[in-house]
C-alpha cells in the first residue's frame, strides 16, 4: 500500500529523501485537476508550490511504485477526468509513459531542442504541448506551445493557466 504524503509529512522530512511531494488543493472536489510535475532537479521554488485550485504532485525521482502512487492520488482526489503532466526534457520519456498509463489529458514539456520518442503509440496518447521540439511535425496530437515566461515557476503557472482554459472548453 502506498502512503500518500500530505503537506505536513513533507515538511517534517528532508524532501530529498522522498521520491515525490503531494500538495492537495485547498478545495476538495472532483473538478479540481491534478498536475504531475516531473522535476529533473529538486527546485526549492517548487517546495510547497500551490497554485489556484490544482492538486500538485511533484515527482523528484523515478521510483518503482510510481504508477501506483499516481493512481492512488487520482482516486483519492477523484480527478480521473482532469490529469495533466508537466515535464523537463530530461524526464519526458518517463512522464509520457506515466501519462499514457494513467490516461492523462495532456502533457507539456520543454524539449530544449531534443526529439521526443513516441515508441509506445499503441497506448493512450495524451495531447502533447511541446516547446522547442525539432520533430514536432512528425507527431500527431502534438502542438507547439512555449510559455512566454522563462523562469520555471512562472512558466509552470502559465502552462497551468493554459490547461485551465482547456478544461473550461
Amino acid at each position: 500500500s502506498i502512503k500518500i504524503f500530505q503537506e505536513e509529512d513533507t515538511m517534517q522530512q528532508n524532501t530529498n529523501e522522498l521520491p515525490y511531494s503531494f500538495y492537495p488543493s485547498d478545495i476538495a472536489s472532483n473538478f479540481v485537476p491534478l498536475v504531475v510535475i516531473f522535476d529533473d532537479i529538486f527546485d526549492a521554488d517548487l517546495k510547497e508550490f500551490h497554485y489556484k485550485m490544482w492538486n500538485i504532485l511533484i515527482i523528484h525521482n523515478s521510483f518503482q511504485e510510481m504508477h501506483e502512487c499516481i493512481a492512488s492520488i487520482v482516486l483519492e482526489c477523484e480527478c480521473e477526468d482532469h490529469i495533466y503532466f508537466f515535464s523537463s526534457a530530461a524526464n519526458v520519456n518517463e512522464a509520457l509513459h506515466q501519462a499514457q498509463l494513467i490516461e492523462a489529458n495532456a502533457l507539456f514539456a520543454n524539449m530544449q531542442g531534443k526529439n521526443l520518442d513516441l515508441h509506445r503509440t499503441d497506448e493512450h496518447l495524451p495531447l502533447l504541448y511541446l516547446c522547442n521540439c525539432p520533430n514536432i511535425d512528425a507527431m500527431k496530437k502534438a502542438v507547439e506551445f512555449c510559455p512566454h515566461k522563462k523562469e520555471k515557476i512562472n512558466a509552470l503557472k502559465e502552462v497551468l493557466d493554459f490547461f485551465e482554459k482547456m478544461i473550461s472548453q
